[in-house]
């Protein structure tokens, strides 16, 4: 897959992100049951997402837009073991960039 192909279970939706208000061009569910960190799925309501570029997870809601999680869902999120590898990998990406960047 090329950088500006769709993966076609991906919605390509025009999207704010909650947290940091970037304008996102594709949304994809997190599978939290999946072993592969980075398994796109077709969004469903209640359904978490990763802002790549700000590093946090909004929730769709029932009219599959983004929105900030509550605090259960957050506690919900932090006890994922796939969202805690999906931030580790963020939290690598980001030193490593830092590090080159030196």
């Amino acid at each position: 897959m090329t950088e500006r192909e769709i993966p076609e279970d991906a919605l390509a939706l025009s999207h704010r992100c909650p947290w940091c208000g970037r304008q996102l061009d594709l949304v994809s569910e997190v599978d939290l049951e999946s072993p592969e960190i980075f398994a796109a799925r077709q969004p469903t309501p209640g359904a978490a997402s990763f802002d790549i570029a700000c590093g946090e997870f909004s929730i769709f809601d029932d009219d599959l837009r983004l929105r900030k999680p509550t605090d259960a869902e957050l506690v919900e999120i932090a006890n994922n073991p796939v969202c805690r590898r999906l931030r580790d990998a963020y939290v690598r990406m980001l030193i490593e960039r830092a590090t080159k960047q030196t």
